[in-house]
């Protein structure tokens, strides 16, 4: 989550919608209707049981998760859901995947500790509902076993055995298209005797109306500086008077997407765009200034992203091109579920497909030029890369498409809605101007 904070930006309040369910570890066995709030949706979160938080890209349940590490009260056991695989059974399984070490050292254990003391004490911590601890499984979506039919119930049924409180995160299409999953029983039937029935909160993040907009503008314009406070003054008048629409549609109602707008009004003033360029703007905007700045500073700059390479200008262009081939690097098909995106790719395997990194040994300079950065998690090989956000994952895979004819044939594949949204969109230029 760390590597996301220059990308967050947290506003408390805010709309969403809250159900309280019950499953057992086969169905969903009924559902409250759903309530619409306007709060703080980590108070719901907090206060204890399961609790599931949808939201369509860029909604802020990453936003909501660091928020969710920054608290002091308890301990936070992190696990992504994309390092769960088809070998993942049950609750000792999921424990491989936990940062062990992280959790001993917030309470001053030496980091030596043997895993499989250490394994043993967290075990009992997850069992024990009077411990102050949570355990969070960040993005099931991201996880292509957790991600086809059956999946949602499989992680449950995995959970059977932790009580303390649960908190994951996945994308609202993923928990509708699974709906039917909850429909009927999925593996052996259970008889009463052996029902574990459970509760289950599912917290929706809502779209944003204008007045949190107009707060979030509010923020940004506390720390501004001319001239960037004046475009922003300017933005915000349109969106009180609501003409902003005429220039961004509704892409300013997702929390990341108005960023992103904001970080464009602050730089050149309020413009008409559309997501993909706005996308395109944004990626080329941090990675020239992530080239550009230390130098403006008298600093001798970063590593080069490929050796030799050293204007920002040409830095862009093989950023993009490296990204775009790590975005097709992570995809399978799959005979049930066409083209699955993968969390991750190797780094060998990206030097092999791009011909820019044939000759460079390390991924230093890649993961400090690009939106790549390397896999911490326990057991991933040295070399292992994911995207620092899905959402660019998705938007590079969908370039990569619009580029090669071999590739667009994975449009017709079962691709995620939401690269094929952005297949649709793309021009495939890499420029702040245009």
């Amino acid at each position: 989550l760390e590597r996301l904070r220059d990308i967050c930006t947290p506003l408390e309040c805010v709309p969403f919608s809250v159900v309280d369910a019950e499953i057992d570890q086969y169905r969903l066995r009924n559902a409250t209707p759903g309530i619409s709030k306007v709060a703080d949706p980590l108070d719901e979160l907090v206060s204890g049981g399961r609790v599931i938080v949808l939201g369509k890209a860029g909604a802020g349940k990453t936003t909501l998760a660091q928020r969710l590490l920054d608290r002091p009260d308890r301990q936070l056991a992190y696990l992504p859901a994309a390092a769960i695989s088809r070998g993942t059974n049950g609750t000792k399984d999921l424990l491989e995947h936990l940062d062990l070490a992280a959790i001993f050292l917030e309470d001053g254990v030496a980091p030596e500790v043997s895993r499989y003391a250490a394994r043993a004490v967290v075990d009992h911590l997850l069992k024990d509902p009077e411990q102050p601890v949570l355990l969070f499984i960040d993005a099931i979506d991201e996880s292509a076993y957790l991600s086809q039919q059956g999946g949602i119930q499989t992680l449950f049924n995995m959970l059977r055995d932790v009580r303390v409180p649960v908190i994951l995160t996945a994308r609202s299409e993923l928990w509708s298209a699974r709906q039917a999953d909850f429909a009927t029983p999925f593996g052996a039937l259970a008889t009463e005797q052996t029902q574990n029935r459970r509760r289950i909160r599912v917290v929706e993040l809502m779209d944003w109306d204008d007045q949190h907009i107009a707060d979030a503008v509010g923020r940004r314009l506390g720390s501004a500086t001319a001239p960037a406070s004046d475009y922003l003054r300017e933005f915000l008048t349109l969106v009180k008077s609501g003409d902003y629409q005429s220039y961004y549609g509704t892409i300013p109602r997702t929390p990341l997407f108005l960023r992103f707008v904001l970080d464009a009004v602050e730089a050149h003033g309020p413009r008409p765009t559309k997501r993909s360029r706005l996308m395109n703007e944004w990626v080329s905007r941090k990675v020239l200034r992530d080239v550009v700045d230390p130098r403006d500073f008298g600093r001798d700059g970063r590593p080069p992203i490929v050796p030799g390479v050293d204007s920002a200008e040409t830095t862009l262009s093989v950023s993009f091109e490296i990204m775009e081939a790590a975005a097709e690097l992570m995809t399978k098909t799959s005979s049930l579920s066409g083209v699955v995106m993968l969390p991750t790719c190797f780094f060998g395997d990206l030097r092999r497909k791009c011909e820019t990194l044939r000759d460079v040994p390390e991924y230093q300079g890649v993961v400090l030029n690009t939106l790549l950065t390397p896999v911490r998690r326990r057991g991933a090989p040295h070399g292992t890369l994911e995207f620092c956000h899905r959402l660019f994952q998705e938007w590079f895979l969908a370039r990569a498409m619009a580029k090669h004819d071999g590739v667009a044939d994975l449009s017709r594949a079962g691709l995620p809605c939401e690269v094929l949204r952005w297949f649709g969109e793309t021009g495939c230029t890499v420029s702040l101007r245009g």
